[in-house]
């Protein structure tokens, strides 16, 4: 004798199977059976290369764009640009400091940017110059001004970036030559 639960699902299946040849029949378009396979391939087949020949197009007109936009002779479209902002050597203001950083941390080109105190800069000062001790031993701590470092995302963005920069007075926007990328601490 079959068990209770035995029933309920050859109930079950037999639910399933009919919703299924249902739903099968409802899908299939009338006369679909009178449709040769080789047709059916050939309209598969066209469906196909009609997606591939859109995402051809699609994807030429997206390198059509980013391809448009104006770069500078000798940079790549998208290379990132270092920068470093110089404030006064003799003492900025605290004002002038968070107006730089406010620049900075707005902008959306810029990818990072972080703040050197002098002593920072008298440390990686040092260690540019470990083999000219004697240009070292010369210059002093106090003559190193304070500067925000920064990263543009692609270097057709500098120019805008410098552009507000240079509005501010009293600060000087210097371009780095490129190096590698340090990680920003945020300003």
């Amino acid at each position: 004798m079959p068990e209770p639960d035995d029933r309920l699902d050859d109930r079950l299946r037999t639910a399933l199977r009919s919703l299924d040849d249902t739903a099968r029949r409802r899908i299939r378009p009338p006369g679909a059976d009178t449709v040769p396979p080789a047709a059916r391939r050939r309209r598969g087949t066209l469906l196909a290369a009609g997606a591939a020949v859109a995402l051809v197009i699609a994807g030429g007109a997206t390198a059509g764009w980013r391809f448009a936009r104006p770069v500078p002779a000798g940079a790549p479209p998208c290379a990132t640009a270092e920068g470093a902002v110089f404030l006064p050597v003799d003492g900025p203001d605290a004002d002038l400091r968070a107006r730089v950083g406010t620049i900075l941390n707005d902008s959306p080109a810029v990818q990072s940017a972080y703040f050197e105190t002098r002593d920072e800069a008298w440390e990686r000062f040092k260690r540019q110059f470990t083999d000219a001790p004697d240009l070292v031993a010369a210059t002093k701590p106090s003559s190193l001004p304070e500067s925000w470092r920064f990263v543009v995302r692609c270097a057709v963005d500098y120019s805008s970036v410098e552009a507000q920069l240079n509005a501010v007075p009293g600060v000087q926007v210097v371009r780095e030559p490129s190096a590698p990328v340090r990680s920003g601490r945020g300003g």
